[in-house]
């Protein structure tokens, strides 16, 4: 092995021309005084391996070991080197003298009086060392320089386990090992384990047990890091981390490497029959912008048919999917300014996500993941799968990751907000007023997607140039665009729908039924109680459905083939107004390179939610009004007007009674504890 010899100040050398004393150092140029003559010669650096008579000594001490001490340990060092420079050389390398003090001078002193005259001069600092201890410094600092001279009882290595016996710590390890996956325990059960396995494995041999106080040490030092006394999930993720240096898989461009992964949202839900229910969130994340392209919230545990779509969703921008303005077309008519919003302003911030078709898609294991309909979706997209090692979340850090960040960020400001774990749960979460269903929740995520989150600085984009520089999913897209060479072009509405789950149902005199929800359209009439060509599904019709959308389904038309859209015939439930102040924001946020602080990111994200608990407050009065109108019908056998939601109104005081013409009302003539208002009711 060929290391570097180092050369320092004093140090005797052989040379070509006798023994010499380096005695200073000009860039380039040595300074040596001959040891026999006390001649001085200069020489260049590069001409020393030509001039050495022999080879120089390695260093007994890394010069490294200099940087390892800090504080007082290496001020010593170094104070202790310029005195010894001063006797060897007559002068110190720190510049504080021009010329050697007369007991230093090399040509009027021996060594032995320079010696001497620095113990006393160190004394008289406070530093006082003897004769010997200075002639075994001097040796330690020509051998290897200042770093020689730092006290080595501070470079020693702490070895905490010498003194533990080699069985006890064999039979230690292997008893922590198993607390992987059990419920977590305490010290004293580790203690018991140990007593039982020293006998299975060493029986006779009389092993003691090290006492309490020194066993939770060793422990403390096995277990440090591991959750063993800790929590149970931490545990096994830990314990699963593959043992190895990290290496990184730096994603080149949008889409080389996107990451999905399926995990319980941290949301209490309303279901189908009104009852709380924890969603469970599919996101897909592109490793090279952090930007989510595709997301799912469904009720039940994600299958391969659900991922599918999501695949779908990734391939076809929000603005082509079908289906999408059953939620706008309600929210705009209700807000007074969506007169003046123009179809293109309400668009650019669908317009503004980035596009990303993947190239290879890391997944888990999970049988969702390896389904055959998942990766004939896949095969039919032509995206490649790269499985993640069993059992190893790290090697989809970016998407675990994440589901952190939206939990902190998004979730925690909902109603039904679990806390993430049993000892951050509320009393009961579940019983929060407010709480969203399923379909809100997944277009509120959407929409929190686009505003907040591809816009937010992002940790992962920070610049490694500048790291003052830190960039947002949308930006980092923006600068990665032109490395791709290629502009993807999105599937068709067609496509997606293609791509959709199929339920084969018949066609009724009323239309469709999925899901105890009626869908018809009047394309239908040709094939009301008639039988499909589709012998295999006993004449039933293929009927595509949206999962995360129950605005419409769609039935192929058998001889033109074209979609037929069957919208769900009670779909102004969808009725959900957003702010104004949402848009504005939004639009003020794209303008301004489409960063936004974290200040923003949490007032945009409690708008969101504000303003859908507003829609909800209004919806329920207005359900409430015309329930205690119905009541009192029914008691007074009087026809009662029923009120309209003022998306139903064309005008604000046409309403409709029963079907029959009435004068027109005022709601405030109304008490809805049952009594009328001074004004008279006619029937």
């Amino acid at each position: 092995m060929h290391k570097i010899r180092n050369l320092q100040l004093g140090t005797v050398v052989r040379l070509t021309t006798g023994n010499h004393t380096l005695a200073g150092v000009n860039g380039g140029l040595l300074k040596f005084r001959n040891v026999d003559t006390g001649e001085y010669s200069v020489t260049p650096i590069s001409e020393m391996p030509l001039m050495l008579e022999e080879p120089l000594e390695a260093l007994a001490v890394e010069p490294r070991d200099l940087d390892k001490v800090s504080g007082q340990g290496r001020a010593d060092a170094e104070f202790l080197a310029l005195h010894i420079q001063e006797v060897l050389v007559g002068r110190r390398t720190d510049g504080s003298e021009d010329e050697p003090r007369e007991e230093y001078d090399p040509k009027r002193t021996s060594l032995s009086q320079r010696m001497t005259a620095k113990t006393v001069e160190l004394a008289s600092l406070g530093n006082g060392i003897s004769m010997r201890t200075l002639r075994r410094r001097i040796a330690d600092y020509r051998t290897s320089g200042t770093a020689g001279l730092v006290d080595q009882r501070k470079l020693r290595k702490p070895k905490p386990l010498a003194k533990l016996d080699a069985r006890v710590l064999e039979a230690l390890r292997i008893v922590i090992a198993r607390e992987k996956n059990a419920s977590s325990g305490s010290v004293e059960r580790i203690t018991e384990n140990l007593r039982e396995e020293l006998l299975r494995r060493f029986p006779g041999e009389g092993v003691a047990v090290p006492p309490h106080t020194s066993l939770w040490r060793y422990i403390n030092i096995l277990t440090k890091g591991q959750y063993t006394f800790g929590n149970a999930a931490n545990r096994r993720s830990k314990a699963n981390a593959p043992d190895r240096m990290f290496e990184s898989r730096p994603a080149i461009m949008p889409g080389h490497e996107v990451q999905i992964d399926s995990s319980p949202f941290d949301i209490m839900v309303l279901n189908g029959t009104g009852k709380p229910k924890r969603a469970v969130l599919t996101i897909m994340v592109d490793k090279a912008t952090r930007s989510i392209i595709a997301t799912s919230v469904v009720m039940k545990a994600s299958k391969g048919v659900d991922h599918a779509l999501l695949l779908a969703k990734a391939v076809v921008p929000r603005p082509l999917r079908p289906g999408g303005e059953h939620f706008t077309k309600y929210e705009l008519p209700v807000m007074p300014w969506a007169k003046l919003l123009e179809p293109e302003e309400a668009a650019q911030y669908e317009t503004a996500q980035p596009f990303i078709v993947p190239q290879r898609i890391m997944t888990d294991n999970g049988s969702d993941y390896v389904s055959t309909v998942f990766r004939a979706a896949c095969e039919q997209l032509g995206f490649d799968i790269t499985e993640s090692s069993t059992y190893t979340p790290t090697d989809k850090a970016i998407v675990e990751r994440t589901f952190g960040s939206i939990k902190t960020m998004f979730a925690q400001h909902l109603p039904g907000f679990t806390g993430g774990t049993v000892t951050n749960r509320g009393t009961n979460p579940a019983a929060d007023e407010g709480l969203l269903d399923i379909y809100t929740l997944s277009e509120l995520f959407d929409r929190w997607v686009t505003l907040v989150w591809q816009n937010r600085p992002h940790e992962g984009l920070r610049d490694p140039i500048e790291p003052s520089i830190v960039h947002t999913p949308n930006s980092m897209y923006m600068a990665m665009f032109e490395l791709t060479g290629y502009v993807p072009i999105p599937l068709t509405a067609d496509d997606y729908i293609s791509l959709m789950p199929v339920k084969y149902i018949t066609i009724q005199a009323d239309g469709i039924t999925l899901d105890y929800r009626r869908y018809d359209s009047v394309l239908l009439h040709p094939y009301r109680l008639l039988k499909s060509s589709d012998a295999a599904h006993n004449g039933k019709w293929a009927v595509h459905y949206d999962p995360y959308n129950p605005g419409a389904v769609w039935v192929m038309d058998p001889f033109t083939e074209l979609w037929i859209e069957c919208s769900w015939m009670n779909g102004d439930a969808f009725s959900k107004p957003f702010s104004r102040h949402i848009r504005t924001e939004a639009k003020r946020i794209l303008e301004d390179m489409g960063m936004t602080g974290d200040s923003s990111m949490l007032r945009l994200t409690q708008d969101v939610l504000a303003s859908t608990r507003a829609a909800r407050t209004q919806m329920d009065d207005e359900a409430e009004r015309n329930k205690v109108a119905e009541q009192r019908n029914e008691l007074s056998g009087m026809p009662a007007p029923v009120l309209m939601s003022a998306a139903e109104a064309t005008d604000e005081t046409a309403y409709e009674v029963h079907g029959t013409a009435a004068t027109p009302i005022d709601e405030r003539d109304f008490d809805i504890h049952g009594t009328t208002g001074n004004k008279a009711v006619s029937s």
